[in-house]
């Protein structure tokens, strides 16, 4: 999750909204199509990013919420 919390950092610096539906939908579509030409199961892999891709946004809204010493905001 490290790299997630770099990402978050930088979306903080550069003001850049946490989630951003259209690229994650991209991801998705992505996954599944590679998921089906592996012959794996689409739907175990769909949980399986939308578990990652939860925590990673529970993380960043962390560091988005933290000022910049670190303390969370009021």
């Amino acid at each position: 999750m490290e790299l997630a919390a770099t990402i978050g950092e930088l979306k903080k610096e550069y003001n850049v909204s946490i989630l951003q539906l259209e690229r994650w939908k991209q991801v998705i579509d992505n996954c599944m199509v590679l998921a089906a030409e592996k012959g794996l199961n689409s739907e175990f892999i769909r949980n399986v990013l939308i578990q990652v891709h939860d925590e990673a946004i529970r993380l960043q809204s962390k560091i988005w919420n933290e000022s910049d010493n670190g303390v969370p905001k009021k």
